[in-house]
């Protein structure tokens, strides 16, 4: 069974939320014309990594945003499914957390994954570390969701393993100065579980994510890499039967926004 697949390798604006969901929307779509039904988006794609500094943290919704609701619409109309990176307001205690919802080909929010590795003080000390790991159905497919440092060391994708997951999806903002190095390799030998990683570009203050790579990573080994200056989609097709790789390099469309 094969499916195709969209990485949003794009540059957030921190703090720019009405140009970020349009720039996404607009990944979506294209995507999705394109032929791809799984399509994934960075961490933070909705507002920029440092966006705290330019907007403050007062208009994070909950899972009931209206947005998100008109994703489920356009998922549910074009049979997609989307992984989308949005700060989370938690309705009952008011944590806000940084998140990633999973809206699935019904148009429902199949699950969702709050980042635990959060990095503390400013970069990220809005957020409050998730406490959950737990695999995410997606067309018949158990599929683990770690957020950037999540998937620094092994014990996390290791949970996913041990609960079911048959393949690791990291949305990231892991910029070029302090690389991955072969982590991403040694999770899905650890987890004998294949790794897509949808990581950013641009930059923001001093952080650089030009030269940060989106991945797909399989066996220790890493079978697909994209860095660039450009917001882009990353399209591949993969075999979901075998958990396999069908493409030979990702084909590489321009996203002007």
């Amino acid at each position: 069974m094969l499916t195709r697949v969209s990485l949003l390798h794009i540059s957030p604006k921190p703090g720019e939320i009405t140009h970020n969901r349009k720039l996404i929307e607009m990944g979506i779509l294209r995507s999705a014309d394109l032929g791809a039904t799984w399509i994934i988006t960075p961490e933070l794609a909705v507002c920029g990594y440092f966006f705290s500094d330019v907007v403050g943290t007062d208009w994070i919704p909950s899972a009931s945003d209206e947005w998100l609701g008109r994703l489920q619409t356009l998922a549910s109309s074009r049979k997609l499914n989307l992984i989308i990176c949005q700060p989370e307001r938690d309705a009952a205690t008011g944590n806000l957390h940084n998140t990633a919802y999973v809206i699935d080909s019904m148009g429902k929010i199949a699950g969702k994954h709050r980042k635990i590795m959060v990095h503390p003080g400013l970069e990220e000390g809005w957020s409050t570390p998730g406490e959950t790991i737990q695999p995410v159905l997606i067309d018949g497919v158990n599929v683990g969701i770690l957020i950037c440092a999540d998937i620094y060391e092994g014990q996390l994708a290791m949970q996913h393993k041990d609960k079911g997951a048959q393949l690791l999806i990291c949305p990231a903002a892991w910029g070029a100065k302090y690389g991955p190095g072969d982590r991403w390799e040694r999770r899905t030998l650890e987890a004998s579980i294949p790794l897509w990683v949808c990581n950013r570009t641009g930059t923001e203050k001093n952080v650089d994510w030009i030269g940060g790579e989106s991945v797909v990573s399989k066996d220790g080994r890493r079978l697909l890499s994209h860095s660039g200056m450009q917001n882009s989609l990353l399209i591949f097709d993969w075999d979901m039967s075998l958990m396999e790789l069908e493409s030979k390099h990702f084909q590489v469309y321009q996203l002007i926004g």
